[in-house]
């Protein structure tokens, strides 16, 4: 397995060297897979779509043990797509995250991860991680669109403990209208 833009690192380089020994690959495989994402990242899974105040829409993860929550502020376009996933309906003719495992099969891809990866100011950053034969390929995305991904794929959606240790919040506190997403503290993305 190749992950992509992991090669220049010095600890992948470490890694390889040390892998060509004898009882190396299983250590290597331990590192590429940690350095696959971000360190120690919480599986989450979509819990729903809530309207936000001021307008909008949010998608929020919910973790397994049900203690943390994560809104994420999505525009309306991938609220709907994100709601027909959970749904499973469709439409007639395919929308864009249809278009886009569509596009990854008939290259004989498949999708394989999904990632929160940092919180830039309000900017949540995320990948998508795609498999074709031997070789797996980190893309940037939008949550929203990775989301809309995983769903389709059956994928749960990971995020780095960073990312929800600041953004994350009370499964609880959502029911509370003041303490609700806001366009302004999370705007779409």
């Amino acid at each position: 397995m190749r992950i992509e833009n992991g090669g220049s690192s010095a600890v992948y380089k470490r890694a390889r060297r040390f892998a060509m020994g004898s009882r190396g690959l299983v250590v290597l495989v331990g590192i590429l897979c940690l350095g696959a994402g971000a360190p120690d990242p919480v599986e989450m899974e979509v819990g729903g779509v809530l309207p936000m105040r001021g307008g909008g829409a949010a998608v929020v993860l919910i973790d397994s043990t049900r203690s943390k929550a994560l809104p994420i502020a999505v525009s309306g376009t991938e609220a709907l797509s994100i709601q027909l996933r959970l749904a499973k309906q469709h439409y007639p003719r395919p929308l864009t995250h249809d278009l886009m495992e569509s596009i990854v099969r008939e290259l004989g891809g498949k999708i394989v991860r999904v990632q929160i990866d940092e919180l830039r100011g309000e900017a949540f950053i995320a990948s998508v991680f795609v498999q074709v034969g031997q070789r797996t390929s980190r893309i940037d995305a939008r949550p929203s669109d990775g989301i809309a991904l995983a769903l389709g794929n059956a994928l749960p959606v990971f995020v780095a403990r960073n990312v929800l240790d600041r953004a994350g919040m009370s499964p609880d506190a959502l029911e509370n209208p003041e303490s609700a997403p806001t366009p302004s503290r999370r705007g779409p993305i």
